[in-house]
């Protein structure tokens, strides 16, 4: 909510209440009035620490905000249907990571490759009836130059289960406009968020060696 609505919403609460005081006899005056422009200056900035940093502490978790946090770079098996059109055989397992930003409006992900990169286009976040999120997004993914003979630009769609509260593991499926689909699996995260395939690599690599 901006600032506008949240000052709308609170002058229609006063307006209410006023008359509801005015029905049962209580005088009000300018007085009453002063408070307001504070008031919604405090909400404003609750609301946007809530959409930013509160959301994700733990002490909210459960009674006041339900959405999983899964934040950071995740590293993912995707297993995919296609083809090489001369062997005739699959491709073997691809290495990528997804890239995820969340704020408690919105989330973002990024998935690099060593040869292509994907982002959103449209999202969703979505609680199941047994209490498990699911994401489902639409994407457009975007080849590296050297690799468009064989890998053209595209756009897909994925469907993702969020498993365990925290979430430990990511696991779903993606299909194509060029046909192709595969599954996707992830379960090993690190909280910072890479800008670039080689960026992750060099990250997870980091996080193997260290003591």
């Amino acid at each position: 909510m901006n600032r506008i609505q949240i000052t709308v919403l609170l002058a229609l609460a006063a307006l209410i209440w006023g008359i509801w005081l005015l029905v049962a006899g209580v005088p009000i005056g300018m007085a009453h009035l002063t408070p307001f422009s504070a008031t919604v200056s405090a909400i404003v900035l609750i609301l946007a620490g809530l959409n930013q940093w509160f959301w994700k502490w733990s002490i909210f978790r459960g009674w006041l905000v339900a959405r999983p946090v899964f934040i950071g770079t995740w590293k993912a098996e995707l297993v995919s249907s296609y083809e090489n059109p001369e062997t005739g055989v699959r491709i073997s397992p691809i290495t990528a990571y997804l890239v995820v930003r969340q704020t408690y409006l919105s989330v973002s992900i990024r998935l690099f490759s060593a040869e292509t990169s994907s982002r959103l286009l449209g999202e969703k976040l979505q609680q199941a009836e047994d209490g498990e999120w699911n994401f489902f997004g639409v994407y457009l993914d975007t080849p590296k130059v050297a690799v468009r003979e064989r890998s053209q630009i595209h756009h897909g769609a994925v469907a993702l289960c969020l498993g365990g509260n925290p979430v430990n593991q990511i696991a779903g499926h993606y299909w194509t406009d060029r046909g192709t689909r595969g599954d996707i699996r992830a379960a090993e995260r690190i909280a910072y968020q890479c800008a670039s395939f080689e960026e992750a690599e060099k990250m997870f690599k980091a996080k193997l060696v260290k003591p």
